[in-house]
């Protein structure tokens, strides 16, 4: 089983006036073996889209 973030991006405008997207954590899903994806969600996005990212190893990751 393979684990991945689910994410929701809302762009911005940084102060060198370049749009940038800024990327929110709300959930992770689980690809399983069988070719089914369960999710687990925080929190819903506005707009409904989600991006699922490969997990990346977190070094200051709290407990929970």
């Amino acid at each position: 089983m393979e684990i991945r973030d689910v994410c929701t991006g809302e762009k911005y405008k940084a102060r060198d006036g370049n749009e940038k997207m800024a990327w929110y954590r709300i959930g992770k899903a689980f690809l399983q073996d069988d070719g089914r994806i369960s999710l687990k969600l925080a929190a819903l996005p506005v707009d409904g889209n989600l991006v699922l990212f490969p997990r990346k190893e977190k070094t200051n990751q709290l407990p929970y």
